[in-house]
């Protein structure tokens, strides 16, 4: 889980954590298994509906971590524990993920990253079940990811925990002050209508904040 009363005592788990999320990994039975870390109960349920409805894709857990005006672009970065699908998108290959010691300052008995610079392009959808006034609620949107050169990448990390996953979107709306928690769940492709239309059936609130379509987006709208 990552928070302190686990890493004063043992490694951080954030390795294992993007592993399981990870269709190829060691004794892998081809599935992915939901794992969200800081022991984030509402993560770990929009994780597994995103896995759900993409069809046993992988599911990107996050951190909202920065919103760039001059850009339009949103960063993801969380602390070490994203699938290395999201490097290239490829089931059959590790190619583009890492694995460095987490940082000793906060870290002191250590433990890995899994780490990606995610450059799979196209529609993402991000969701969340959260709570407010003791009531469970779904809010959603969608975005297209920014595939960074090596050179954008590089001078983007520098001033943002470059060890760490980074997941750089042009999201539809503007979220940073709709959402009540720093972790969205991302993944690839729009499965808006199908959040919604879940939300119905099981009978809770439904918020969207898009104010764009990714087609606007891809074409240089701006929020």
């Amino acid at each position: 889980q990552d928070q302190l009363d686990w890493i004063e005592h043992y490694p951080a788990t954030d390795l294992t954590l993007g592993l399981l999320n990870n269709k190829l990994r060691p004794e892998s039975d081809g599935t992915t298994f939901v794992a969200a870390t800081e022991a984030d109960d509402g993560a770990a349920l929009t994780m597994q509906v995103l896995k759900l409805l993409s069809g046993g894709e992988p599911v990107g857990f996050n951190d909202l971590r920065y919103w760039d005006p001059r850009e339009g672009l949103y960063w993801f970065v969380n602390s070490g524990a994203l699938a290395p699908y999201f490097a290239e998108g490829r089931h059959d290959s590790l190619r583009g993920s890492w694995s460095e010691r987490q940082t000793y300052m906060y870290f002191r008995e250590g433990g890995g990253t899994s780490s990606v610079v995610v450059r799979v392009p196209g529609v993402v959808t991000w969701a969340r079940f959260s709570y407010r006034n003791n009531q469970i609620y779904l809010c959603a949107g969608r975005g297209v990811t920014d595939v960074p050169t090596e050179q954008q990448w590089r001078e983007r990390s520098a001033k943002c925990s470059p060890d760490w996953p980074h997941w750089y979107l042009r999201l539809c709306g503007r979220v940073e002050e709709q959402l009540n928690t720093n972790h969205p769940m991302t993944v690839c492709g729009d499965y808006l209508a199908e959040l919604k239309a879940l939300a119905g059936e099981v009978g809770i609130p439904f918020e969207c904040y898009d104010h764009r379509s990714p087609d606007e987006i891809e074409r240089g709208a701006k929020l």
